[in-house]
């Protein structure tokens, strides 16, 4: 009798954990499955927070040369891994998008915490100072863990945000946008992390012959609004001087925050500082114009 309890125990014990293995499994499928069409010779990619996540979009052709590494609140270290893990992916002379916002200097201060959501996808070595029971729960047992801390949070705010709406005009949205800039100037001390993060994605470029690209992404005035060039010259541009001035070659530099084409057309957005579909399609065209990507294209094909 006592046996056949032991092993009705045994039985329910495996069974709830063979379940959340399964959900854990198919909760981290949906969270990376854009990874799993990455092309196999890169020409172009962009990195980046949800920035450049919702900001480039290839469409048509231009699928299988291009891909979006961009995830919500994606720091400088886990750009610098996935372009380390996807290296061989890349052609000589591939691009390499490099978005930078307000807040890109300032997440080095508090890395472990978005080791939970990359369990999922890099190995325990590749994570940032990560314990093993964390990365072990995290990854195998993620339903349970998730990602609610800073995740979803930012994914569910990108929310239709046009002129067929209230738009910023109100003093709901105008709160909300508030608020958005509010959090993305959190945080305001040690940059050095991720100053070195990001002169080591452009050093990992130039090793390997690729070609970087710095890009601010359009936002709204409203975002705008809330910042001020004192601001902007100590939490940006300082940083991003400091970086630039440690490497003994040049890198483009594109600032699209402020283009008129975007920031006052909020047809162009889902909120304040996150481009649509529509408002991607068109920037990705512009960008790719800017950049002269045709002309680079026949390099990378070898046509002079």
């Amino acid at each position: 009798m006592r046996n056949k309890i032991i092993i009705k125990i045994i039985a329910f014990t495996m069974s709830i954990v063979l379940s959340l293995l399964f959900l854990s499994r198919v909760y981290n499928k949906k969270e990376f499955k854009k990874f799993n069409n990455i092309p196999n010779k890169i020409k172009i990619a962009n990195l980046g927070s949800s920035h450049g996540q919702f900001s480039f979009l290839y469409e048509g052709e231009l699928e299988k040369e291009a891909f979006n590494f961009g995830l919500p609140a994606q720091p400088f270290y886990y750009d610098y891994k996935f372009l380390e893990k996807y290296q061989s992916r890349f052609q000589k002379n591939s691009i390499v998008v490099i978005p930078i916002t307000i807040f890109s200097f300032y997440q080095g201060n508090n890395l472990e915490k978005y080791n939970e959501r990359y369990s999922k996808y890099f190995s325990y070595k590749e994570l940032y100072k990560v314990g093993f029971s964390e990365y072990f729960l995290s990854r195998y047992f993620g339903i349970l863990t998730g990602e609610d801390r800073f995740f979803w949070s930012v994914y569910n705010k990108i929310k239709c945000f046009s002129k067929e709406e209230s738009g910023v005009s109100s003093k709901a949205n105008i709160k909300n946008v508030q608020l958005t800039v509010h959090m993305h100037l959190n945080h305001s001390e040690n940059p050095e992390t991720d100053r070195d993060y990001l002169k080591q994605i452009l050093m990992f470029c130039k090793k390997n012959a690729f070609t970087p690209v710095l890009v601010r992404t359009p936002v709204t005035y409203a975002y705008n609004s809330f910042l001020n060039k004192d601001v902007e010259e100590k939490r940006l541009e300082d940083n991003l001087k400091i970086v630039l001035d440690s490497l003994d070659f040049k890198v483009k530099y594109l600032d699209y925050s402020k283009d008129i084409r975007f920031s006052n057309n909020l047809e162009y957005f889902y909120d304040a500082d996150h481009l649509n579909s529509t408002g991607a399609r068109k920037f990705t065209n512009i960008f790719l114009q800017d950049i002269g990507y045709e002309e680079l294209e026949e390099k990378q094909n070898g046509i002079n």
